[in-house]
Order: structure tokens, then C-alpha cells, then sequence
């Protein structure tokens, strides 16, 4: 497995930790869905750029645009959607993902130590 996958396996769990659905509240079925788009690197393991969704609300927000927008606005805001997007398309850097990893690990563990996954 080569330390991208880890840390996309790491993520989905951190992700789906959260217990329940970001769109719907169910805890049915989570899985991580990202704001956008995992293809870029330099924000595929970020936190902040991924919501806990049941099957349902994923397909729908990965579908319709609007629904989308408006899942962004509640949660995480138009401003940080912005600086995802930004940091999202950069080519002047690499994604780091052997410091991605160590950086969910160190989360994972925090979340460990205060009872949590």
C-alpha cells in the first residue's frame, strides 16, 4: 500500500468518525465526501475539506450544484471553500503525503487519548 492510500483510508476514517451525516443527520452508511475534489493533491487529506455523508446525501451533493453550494455554506463557509479551491489548484508545490500522513496520525491519536475512534 503506498503511503497515499494510507492516508486516504486514514482520512475516510477521521472523516467518518464524526457519526453522522453533515446533510441529513443519519449515522447510517457514512462515507467521506470531499468539498472538493480528492483529484488535487494539495488538498485531498485536509479535514476541513471533507463531510461526513450518508449514500444518499453524497450522490446528491456530488450531482447538483446548488445543493452543493448550500452544503458548503452551512458548514464550512463560502470564504474557506474559497481558499480550498485555491490551494487546491497551485502548481508551484507538491502534496507532502508522508507529512499528510503524519499529521492524521497525530489527530488520530489526540482523538484516541479523549475517549474518541
Amino acid at each position: 500500500m503506498t503511503t497515499r492510500d494510507t492516508c486516504d483510508r486514514l482520512h475516510s476514517q477521521l472523516v467518518r468518525a464524526r457519526g453522522r451525516c453533515e446533510r441529513c443527520g443519519t449515522a447510517d452508511g457514512l462515507q467521506c465526501a470531499h468539498i472538493v475534489r480528492r483529484r488535487y493533491g494539495l488538498t485531498r487529506h485536509r479535514l476541513d475539506n471533507a463531510w461526513a455523508l450518508c449514500p444518499a446525501c453524497h450522490l446528491t451533493v456530488d450531482t447538483d450544484a446548488a445543493e452543493h453550494r448550500r452544503l458548503v455554506a452551512r458548514t464550512i463557509g463560502l470564504a474557506a471553500w474559497a481558499e480550498l479551491q485555491a490551494t487546491a489548484r497551485r502548481t508551484d508545490r507538491r502534496p507532502d503525503f508522508g507529512a499528510a500522513l503524519e499529521g492524521l496520525r497525530e489527530i488520530r491519536r489526540a482523538m484516541e487519548e479523549a475517549g474518541g475512534p
